[in-house]
């Protein structure tokens, strides 16, 4: 009887640990109040004009607020330049040979999107369009007239409004976004078009004007400067610290 009693207990413990799953991130939430630590982040977080680079393409990105915004892929052997439209483009990620492109506008209700490109070389080579008008030997052009207005080469996984993407990073291969909304800050993946909440990071919606990149060794810095909240995030492998300036 208490061999059988013995086996019961072994495969209940057994069943049990895999109905437990690891955690997947590890999240920090921490208070900056010292203002010269929080100036001397602000200043080594400053927008940098390489969005990303790798061994083929250097790309940088514009943008126009509500008016539209554009990633430029340049060919390192061609020196080429093509582009897609991006409103505005935060983050940029290689993963599985597929380029994604993060964009995020704190405009009105927010706005966010990520799209996939295979193949840089597919992208339209952009072309400054004619100006309105001249007057005299000045050309005249409206904001946004000269970002690419091209879809070409690229395909949506995801068009939304309502939330603003922070940040995003590729781990263990499957590529994760940090989204904000009403209901708090999140990390999330893609599926079926959708953002899919995974883990709850905090409670504020962080409503960011711009983000910041700094590459580090194994992961990356962004600031958000919202109007509300100010502060960075710091993302090293499965570790998150989220730091608000107070």
């Amino acid at each position: 009887m208490k061999y059988y009693t013995s086996i019961l207990i072994a495969m209940c413990c057994t069943f049990l640990s895999f109905g437990q799953t690891q955690k997947l991130f590890n999240i920090e939430e921490i208070t900056l109040t010292d203002t010269i630590e929080q100036k001397r982040i602000a200043n080594s977080l400053q927008e940098k004009p390489v969005l990303y680079e790798d061994d083929k393409y250097v790309v940088r990105r514009t943008c126009s607020g509500e008016w539209g915004g554009s990633v430029y892929f340049k060919n390192k052997l061609t020196k080429v330049e093509r582009a897609c439209s991006a409103t505005c483009a935060i983050a940029i990620l290689k993963n599985k040979a597929k380029y994604l492109v993060v964009s995020s506008l704190a405009h009105m209700s927010g706005f966010s999107s990520v799209v996939e490109i295979e193949n840089p070389e597919l992208l339209d080579v952009f072309k400054l369009p004619p100006p309105r008008k001249r007057v005299g030997k000045k050309q005249i052009r409206y904001v946004g007239d000269d970002e690419s207005k091209s879809s070409k080469g690229t395909k949506v996984s995801v068009d939304t409004i309502g939330i603003e993407a922070i940040a995003a990073f590729v781990y263990q291969e499957q590529a994760y976004y940090i989204i904000s909304g009403r209901e708090g800050t999140f990390i999330s993946k893609i599926e079926s078009g959708k953002f899919i909440r995974i883990t709850k990071i905090g409670n504020t919606n962080i409503w960011t004007y711009e983000t910041m990149f700094k590459n580090t060794k194994g992961g990356f810095n962004v600031l958000f400067t919202g109007f509300k909240d100010k502060g960075y995030i710091d993302v090293t492998g499965n570790r998150i610290i989220i730091c608000y300036f107070k």
